[in-house]
Order: structure tokens, then sequence, then C-alpha cells
């Protein structure tokens, strides 16, 4: 049992990596809406919602920003 504390990360360690793929995520979301054309993206978009819709099951709930646009 002690070997299993031993492997858990530190809460310091989780919180950045957090950080890191919330920034990630936010550079990616960003650098698509500037070059990425908008029926590709709606494309994408249509096709990520039918990837997790198709095996998630009904009670999980998938949020997607509604506004891709960032002016």
């Amino acid at each position: 049992m002690a070997s299993l504390f031993n492997q858990v990360p530190s809460v310091s360690t989780v919180f950045a990596l957090y950080t890191s793929l919330s920034a990630i995520s936010m550079i990616l979301r960003r650098i698509i809406n500037e070059i990425v054309l908008k029926p590709i993206r709606d494309y994408i978009n249509v096709k990520v919602v039918d990837l997790f819709t198709s095996y998630c099951q009904s009670s999980f709930t998938l949020v997607i920003e509604h506004k891709w646009d960032l002016r």
C-alpha cells in the first residue's frame, strides 16, 4: 500500500500539467481560428461531436463552445 502512495504525483505537479494543457489548447484554438477556413472548422466540429457522441453513454455531456470566431 505504501508503494501506491509513492507513485501518486503531488498536487503542484497535477496543477502544472493542467495549466500546460489548458494553455496549449487555447493556443491551438487561436491558431485554428486564424488559419483554417470556416467550412473546414465546421466540418471538424461536426466530426469531433460525432466521435464523442458515438462512443460515450447518453448520460455523458459534451460542451463545445458555440462561438468559434475570436475577433
